[in-house]
C-alpha cells in the first residue's frame, strides 16, 4: 500500500494554477459542425465546461437529456471537433469525431 504524499501550497500557487487552467480551456474550442460542414456551436473549452456542469447539476434528468441529444447528433452526422489556437492566432485540429472518412 502506497503512502500518501503531504505537500503544503500557498495560497498564491492555488490561484496561478486556477488561471493556468483557464488560460488553457480558453485556448480550446469545441466545434459541432452539421452535415454540410457550418458550424453549429462554437465555444471555449471552459464555457462548454461550465455550461455541462450547470446542466447536469441543476436540470432534473439531465442524464436522460444528454443520451438523447447524443443519440440525435450522431443520427444526423453531426461532428464534433476540439481544436486548440496557438500564438500566432492560427489553429491546429486536436480531434475529429464522426468522420465519414474513418
Amino acid at each position: 500500500m502506497t503512502q500518501p504524499t503531504k505537500r503544503s501550497t500557498t495560497g498564491e500557487e492555488i490561484i496561478e494554477r486556477g488561471k493556468d487552467l483557464v488560460k488553457q480551456g480558453n485556448e480550446r474550442r469545441i466545434v459541432i459542425r452539421r452535415e454540410n460542414d457550418e458550424p453549429l456551436v462554437d465555444v471555449s473549452l471552459t464555457v462548454a465546461v461550465a455550461v455541462a456542469a450547470v446542466f447536469f447539476l441543476f436540470v432534473p434528468g439531465s442524464f436522460f437529456w444528454a443520451a438523447v441529444l447524443a443519440i440525435g447528433a450522431i443520427a444526423t452526422k453531426m461532428r464534433v471537433e476540439v481544436l486548440r489556437e496557438i500564438g500566432d492566432g492560427s489553429v491546429i485540429e486536436m480531434k475529429k469525431k464522426n468522420d465519414e472518412d474513418e
